[in-house]
């Protein structure tokens, strides 16, 4: 797992289903992260929105989750087919159509465009001395939608770092909160032989 203590900074990206969240840590503490008010939710949101305007069918919330996972990608040259049912617009009956991975990559876009400008911020209000830690220790996304398709490759080639998905991203946040819980004692007393005060969810940088 990745050493949040170590005074080595490196960055996080978290995305759920309501929120995604960028940070920047080192010391065991916070120096700079910022959220987007958008997660897995609003792209399943797009992707329902996108198949009502170019198929004239209306699928429920499950529907479109599958479609992401199954066609997502945060590049448009991922190909496939998923056949689904769900409900046309125009007569109101029951009906079955074929959505192609480029409609399901368009309807995405927005989300991976706000992402990557989230990630691009974040670097942006990163202290020097913490920012060229980051050539080395890369961009780790956890969170369920680290499980995108092309997502850390994105990542990658927007900002010029190496990015990669934790190993059960969508379980990172479970797991750590149970870590925490364990044994926050030993978390507070490295601070206490590093000198530093955690203060979180926010710190200032050690210059």
């Amino acid at each position: 797992g990745l050493d949040v203590r170590s005074c080595r900074g490196c960055m996080v990206v978290d995305g759920g289903g309501g929120t995604v969240e960028a940070a920047v840590l080192s010391c065991g503490g916070v120096v700079v992260s910022r959220t987007l008010r958008q997660g897995g939710r609003a792209m399943d949101e797009a992707i329902t929105q996108a198949l009502r305007e170019e198929l004239g069918v209306m699928v429920s919330s499950w529907t479109a989750e599958r479609l992401k996972l199954r066609l997502g990608s945060a590049l448009p040259e991922r190909e496939g087919v998923m056949e689904v049912r769900g409900r046309s617009l125009a007569s109101g009956l029951p009906v079955s159509c074929t959505v192609r991975a480029e409609t399901v990559a368009r309807a995405l876009r927005p989300a991976v465009d706000g992402i990557l400008s989230l990630v691009r911020e974040v670097l942006s209000q990163t202290p020097p001395e913490a920012a060229g830690d980051l050539l080395e220790s890369g961009i780790l996304l956890t969170g369920g939608l680290a499980c995108l398709d092309g997502l850390a490759q994105a990542v990658a080639a927007a900002t010029g770092l190496e990015a990669y998905a934790a190993e059960d991203a969508p379980l990172c946040a479970v797991m750590g909160a149970g870590r925490l819980s364990e044994a926050p004692a030993g978390l507070w007393r490295q601070e206490e032989r590093t000198g530093l005060v955690c203060a979180l969810p926010q710190r200032e940088f050690p210059i």
